[in-house]
C-alpha cells in the first residue's frame, strides 16, 4: 500500500478506501467466521455478512477520521 493511496483514502477518496478494504478483506473475513448449522445438522464456518459490513465500515470510519499529522502536533 502505497502513500498516495493511504492519503486518497484519509480525504475520502473511494477508490482508495475501497482498494485499503479490499487488502483488509481477508482478515475482516476470518474476523466474520460464525459457527453455522447446515441444513444437514453439519456445522460450518461461515462469514457472517452482517458483521463483514460492520467491519468495513468501521475501517473506513477509522481511516477518514485519521489524522496523519496528530504525532507531528505531540511534539
Amino acid at each position: 500500500m502505497d502513500t498516495q493511496t493511504v492519503m486518497e483514502a484519509i480525504s475520502g477518496e473511494p477508490l482508495a478506501l475501497m482498494k485499503i478494504v479490499k487488502i483488509y478483506e481477508p482478515y475482516i473475513d476470518r474476523l466474520s467466521l460464525r459457527m453455522v448449522v447446515t441444513e444437514d445438522g453439519e456445522y460450518k464456518e461461515q462469514v457472517d455478512e452482517t458483521v463483514k459490513k460492520t467491519l468495513e465500515t468501521s475501517l473506513i470510519a477509522a481511516i477518514i477520521k485519521f489524522d496523519p499529522c496528530f504525532h507531528k502536533k505531540q511534539a
